[in-house]
């Protein structure tokens, strides 16, 4: 973290953030089923796996998505860069939107 020029953490931290998230059942243990309830799980993951992810979720404005629109998921990003790439290819301009089922 001192490479990327950010406030180190410690791993104590790393965990009581995780179980806030998570709030498993039982206080000494995350089972699976406890992180396929979480509203985030991918987070939960990059706190422990991804550093740069976990690091933009953590520095982001809470503020900065003032349209009331949901940001896109990663998927969804490479989703939609492949069809504007596959339209490019085509000689084709068109508005790429995704639209989500509820």
């Amino acid at each position: 973290m001192r490479l990327l020029g950010v406030e180190e953490c410690s791993v104590l931290d790393c965990i009581c953030q995780a179980l806030d998230l998570v709030r498993p059942k039982e206080d000494t243990k995350i089972t699976l089923t406890d992180i396929k309830k979480c509203k985030q799980p991918s987070l939960f993951f990059n706190i422990f796996l991804n550093i740069q992810k976990f690091l933009d979720h953590e520095l982001k404005d809470p503020f900065s998505n003032k349209d009331g629109e949901i940001p896109l998921t990663d998927w969804e990003k490479v989703c939609s860069s492949r069809i504007r790439r596959s339209y490019r290819r085509r000689g084709t301009q068109q508005t790429v939107r995704i639209r989500r089922r509820l």
